[in-house]
């Protein structure tokens, strides 16, 4: 054996010595560090606990020794400040640190890779915005503590051993954060299946973050990635302040789970859901505390149910189905009261409800400003059907609301917008503008809308001017109504509860209403007066038609015809007729009486020039005590009742205009147009007999024998 092999064995075997001595050595060092750690396990725990300013409980803590150091913990508990929760802020089944052995015997600390199992974290927010991981680390570092909030507790945490630490790798399995926000007054967020991994993690320098987790699913949904760092900046420990440029991905999200987050019916009205999944991609780019968020997704195929809070179950709801394009622009400000500043941006949005002919909205382009004070639609243009519309609001403060909006359209057709209602009704030049308070959920809302023309409920109607005023919960207010209907218009202060029949009550001033168009809109069947009317009255009912309100309908006030008729039949006509037939007071219309007044016997209608009343309604039966008409010919004055089954009984006084000196007494009974028209002879007969009326002197003489017998004749006729 030559002396070359002989120094290659020697110094084989002095490695294998240093290789078993060294061997030796660190399983001595492991066993005798794991028993130094178990015997100050309570001094170690107690440490840590006076570092973060929390009570640190751990179940076992153990060391070992290889190519560098491992320290696992099980059962790692650190408790939250008692004023926020007395759940844990940290609870993880497992923590380990693999730290590198040898620059340790240096003073430096080269963290391997420091990994977390199973960890539950829970941040927590006050409505005055304070954090409860503010208190963590307490403000032990004056220069930490300068920085304030999260990003100095932070500080505090790990000042100590900052400038010496770095860390490769970062990872963080199966993890859970809890994050609630008493100003969202909402159901806590919750972040399941969380996996976090860092690799080339340093506090001086930037590094490298994978992270995936489950957000409102049992399954993992989002998905960022992209570099973050430095934390250390100028030899100053700045978490919050950490650069971040990230992309991540959420497929798929719902927007109805976002919306637990809120208080029920803040932002988006609880009658509203949308449930369908969406894709959405984005980046965050920015600090930990402070980024921008830019965010896009398609909306194909999108719904947006509406489920009115009067719907009994099985009701179908009212779908809208949405397409196109949105995308969001942000900032999300951790430490900041105003919290965030999202911009919308909606492109070519197309949105159309189940049931109508045409697409209700496209082509709609407009930008959506919110922040936790402040919501902004700038001014976004639309098509409705195949007209243009716009729609602009803003809100000076969500909680409580103060908003106001304006919307205007060059036409709307009713059935494109509420499938329910039929087609052909239309609105043109429509006006909107208006304010809402209150609560989000329930906001109050007062609008003035206008319109020039339009057809609803076979109403054609011009000059629409409405203040309408709605409580947010079922009470509506029309004060006042303005409207050009049937020739004529109506002027009207309204009261009503949001129902399916909706009760009513109203005070109302109409103007010059054609009656004939009146009756054909209101379908009673019947053309029987004519003539335009004019009103001052008090109306309730209940319902939206005509059918629904006619059994309920109640009023009472003053009307007024003019240029009327009662077609069918001549009252006059009749009554003086039956008079010229009638014994002992025939010759009141005697063959001179006839010839001078032919115009009045040949009309076949009766003649009701001006016609005014005061009158109740109740029953479907109006009752008056003070009709009045006049005409050139002669007046009538009556009292009694008729209903809206044309059914009449009235008894009245018909005056002359010449040739009698005094009134006809008349009674009208029967159903229109088969009307019993017959004077009445004994108070007629009474009257001659008494003078009141001139007639020749036999009629005097016979009156006083004639009357008993006319009178008993007249009964047995009547019904």
């Amino acid at each position: 054996m030559g002396p070359r092999h002989k120094t290659l064995r020697i110094a084989g075997v002095a490695l294998a010595v240093v290789l078993v001595v060294a061997g030796g050595m660190v399983g001595y060092a492991a066993y005798n560090l794991t028993a130094v750690i178990a015997r100050n396990q309570t001094r170690i725990v107690y440490r840590a606990s006076k570092a973060l300013g929390r009570p640190v409980q751990i179940a076992h803590i153990k060391a070992a020794v290889g190519l560098g150091l491992a320290i696992e913990v099980d059962d790692l508990k650190i408790a939250d400040d008692p004023a926020f929760s007395r759940e844990p802020f940290l609870d993880a089944a497992q923590a380990s640190f693999e730290v590198e052995f040898l620059p340790l015997l240096k003073g430096r600390v080269k963290v391997q890779k420091l990994e977390l199992v199973r960890p539950a974290i829970r941040i927590l927010r006050r409505a005055d915005g304070q954090l409860n991981v503010d208190t963590l680390g307490g403000s032990s570092n004056p220069q930490a503590a300068a920085h304030g909030g999260a990003k100095g507790a932070a500080s505090a945490i790990i000042w100590s051993i900052a400038r010496e630490v770095s860390i490769k790798g970062l990872g963080l399995d199966d993890g859970t954060i809890y994050y609630s926000d008493a100003a969202l007054k909402g159901v806590p967020l919750q972040i399941n299946h969380l996996t976090i991994e860092m690799a080339g993690f340093h506090s001086g320098s930037p590094f490298d973050l994978d992270i995936k987790a489950a957000l409102f699913n049992d399954q993992p949904n989002l998905s960022l990635s992209g570099k973050m760092g430095p934390m250390l900046r100028q030899g100053v420990l700045d978490i919050g302040g950490c650069p971040l440029d990230l992309v991540f991905k959420a497929d798929p999200i719902k927007i109805d789970s976002l919306r637990t987050l809120l208080a029920p019916g803040a932002i988006i009205p609880a009658t509203l859901s949308m449930p369908d999944a969406l894709t959405v991609t984005g980046s965050a780019k920015g600090t930990l505390t402070a980024f921008a968020v830019a965010a896009n997704s398609g909306l194909s195929g999108y719904r947006i149910i509406y489920r009115a809070a009067s719907n009994q179950p099985g009701t179908a709801p009212l779908v809208l189905n949405v397409s196109g394009q949105s995308a969001v622009n942000g900032t999300l400000r951790l430490e900041s009261k105003s919290g965030w500043d999202f911009t919308a941006a909606l492109t070519g949005i197309a949105a159309r409800f189940e049931g109508a002919q045409l697409p209700a909205i496209t082509d709609l382009n407009g930008r959506l400003h919110l922040t936790p004070a402040r919501f902004e639609l700038a001014p976004t243009t639309f098509l409705l059907g195949s007209q243009q519309a716009k729609l602009e609001a803003h809100a000076d403060s969500l909680s409580p609301l103060r908003a106001d909006f304006a919307f205007n359209a060059d036409a709307l057709q009713v059935s494109q917008i509420i499938p329910s209602r039929p087609p052909g009704e239309f609105v043109r030049i429509i006006d909107v503008k208006g304010s809402a308070r209150g609560d989000l959920s329930a906001p109050s809302v007062n609008a003035r809308i206008k319109s020039a023309s339009g057809l609803i409920e076979r109403l054609a109607y011009s000059n629409l001017d409405l203040t309408a005023i709605y409580d947010g919960h079922d009470r509506l207010w029309a004060q006042p109504l303005s409207v050009n209907v049937f020739d004529g218009s109506v002027l009207a202060n309204v009261n009503a509860v949001v129902s399916d029949r909706p009760p009513f009550d109203a005070s109302a001033s109409v103007k010059h209403l054609n009656v004939a168009s009146l009756l054909r809109w209101l379908e009673v069947g019947t053309t029987a007066v004519s003539g335009f009317l004019s009103a001052d009255a008090r109306v309730s009912g209940a319902g939206t038609s005509w059918k629904e309100i006619e059994p309920t309908l109640r009023s009472s006030g003053r009307v007024f015809l003019s240029s009327g008729e009662l077609h069918g039949v001549n009252i006059v006509a009749v009554a003086l007729n039956k008079i010229a037939a009638a014994p002992v007071v025939s010759q009141l219309v005697g063959v001179a009486f006839r010839s001078s007044h032919q115009g009045l016997f040949a009309s076949s209608n009766t003649d009701l020039r001006q016609t005014s009343m005061t009158y109740t309604l109740a029953g479907q039966r109006v009752n008056t005590n003070d009709l009045l008409i006049v005409s050139p010919d002669y007046q009538i004055t009556g009292a009694g009742w008729f209903d809206f089954d044309k059914n009449i009984d009235m008894s009245g006084d018909i005056k002359l205009t010449l040739g009698l000196s005094a009134a006809i007494p008349v009674v009208v009974m029967g159903r229109y147009p088969a009307l019993l028209v017959l004077p009445n002879i004994p108070k007629l007969a009474e009257r001659t007999a008494l003078g009141v009326v001139s007639a020749p002197v036999n009629i005097i003489k016979g009156g006083a024998n004639a009357v008993g017998n006319i009178f008993g004749g007249i009964r047995s006729v009547l019904p």
